[in-house]
């Protein structure tokens, strides 16, 4: 992403397929039948692009949340993977991942993130969480998540680690 200048403001968009309110799917003019379609989160960021966002942020979850019919569709890509297919479509708003620290290692975190950073000339940032349903630690083969203590130390090693492993030193030339 471009160099935060000093007093600047920066303001992006956390793009959710289905609206944020929880009934907003069910409105006639929803986009439900397009959570699916990568060319709709393209045409999102296009639009985010073209009205001068800083950046489009995909927040993501390890686990899918609707149990119920009437609950809002639990439909998530990948939020690395479609932020690749959105990098090829777009020239200048930055592409924003979340990354779990519970779920996932520094080493593949910053593998894909520096790909990706190489790939959009500079594009990317990342929201580093602990996540917080044991839903998701089901899904790793856990009973529940660990502790907010235990979450948290791990949390701190995996962002020094990513550090090391090529956000302090990223130099492509």
């Amino acid at each position: 992403m471009t160099v935060i200048q000093k007093n600047q403001l920066n303001i992006g968009v956390l793009v959710y397929g289905c609206g944020h309110h929880q009934a907003a799917w069910l409105m006639p003019n929803s986009s439900v039948n397009r959570v699916g379609e990568i060319e709709y989160y393209q045409s999102l960021a296009q639009l985010a692009e073209k009205g001068c966002f800083d950046a489009v942020f995909f927040a993501d979850s390890q686990s899918f949340l609707a149990q119920e019919p009437n609950e809002i569709p639990a439909f998530w890509f990948d939020p690395l993977i479609n932020l690749t297919a959105i990098s090829q479509v777009t020239k200048y708003v930055g592409l924003v991942s979340t990354i779990s620290s519970t779920f996932s290692n520094p080493f593949t975190a910053s593998r894909q993130l520096l790909s990706l950073e190489h790939i959009t000339n500079g594009r990317v940032g990342w929201n580093l969480v602990t996540s917080m349903r044991d839903e998701e630690a089901w899904n790793h083969g856990m009973e529940s998540l660990p502790s907010h203590e235990e979450r948290y130390k791990k949390a701190d090693e995996f962002a020094e680690l990513m550090h090391k492993l090529g956000w302090a030193t990223l130099n492509w030339t």
